[in-house]
């Protein structure tokens, strides 16, 4: 993994929302994410594998995208023992998962499973770092996750709003078709976009100081066909 800043993810415990304080301190308004190797892929199958190494107490970050609305699930070999945890979506074509994990994985393989092979896109980040254990994993707002979509025109146009002062932001796009030309938000770092002209699907993060109200995120494309989106927060320490 390489880190891309100072003083963010670490350890979580299998209990799902409690979170392992980081050994390390950290300065005052700082974070430190620490992202492990991005894996996106697609295939016109019932099925996208994945081969995925990641570290215990890493948390998988997965996002899956179904041309025809047949999204079924995502599992891996091994490695997350208490399997992927559904976070949001629209409707049964684009999802959001979260996996702890629980033993060494890798290569292990991690595969979203479809009801027909429509045309899929998957993307998985491993991510670590520290947390408050009185925190859970996800920002608490009410506002999030949040999701938009499937419309051509405003399809990929959300806001994001937090509670905590240190969060680590996600958004994924999604469309039925190509994303062209599609740019990235201002100010967000590009996890992956997986190109695939039946299922296009990319993700991207950003990493903030202080508590987001309505952050409006909206990357612009030339041409996209029911774009969907969805956008979180993952609590940094305090």
């Amino acid at each position: 993994m390489v880190a891309l800043s100072r003083g963010f993810f670490s350890d979580r415990s299998p209990g799902r929302g409690l979170i392992t304080t980081a050994t390390n301190s950290t300065p005052p308004g700082e974070i430190t994410p620490v992202v492990g190797e991005k894996k996106s892929g697609s295939a016109l199958a019932t099925t996208c594998v994945l081969s995925v190494t990641a570290a215990i107490g890493d948390t998988l970050l997965a996002w899956a995208y179904s041309h025809d609305d047949n999204f079924v699930s995502i599992v891996a070999a091994s490695g997350v023992a208490g399997g992927f945890v559904f976070r949001s979506g629209v409707g049964t074509h684009l999802k959001f998962y979260e996996g702890y994990v629980t033993a060494t994985m890798t290569g292990v393989n991690v595969t979203s499973t479809y009801s027909s092979n429509s045309g899929q896109s998957f993307i998985i980040l491993p991510i670590r770092g520290a947390y408050n254990r009185t925190l859970t994993f996800f920002d608490p707002n009410a506002l999030i996750p949040v999701t938009a979509g499937p419309n051509d025109s405003t399809g990929q146009n959300l806001n994001i709003s937090t509670t905590n002062p240190r969060s680590f932001l996600v958004y994924a796009c999604a469309a039925k078709g190509p994303l062209v030309n599609i740019s990235d938000p201002a100010g967000w770092t590009g996890i992956a976009n997986t190109g695939y002209v039946l299922a296009d699907l990319a993700s991207w993060y950003k990493i903030v100081n202080a508590p987001q109200s309505v952050l409006n995120v909206n990357p612009t494309t030339s041409d996209a066909h029911e774009t969907s989106s969805l956008g979180d927060g993952i609590n940094g320490r305090l």
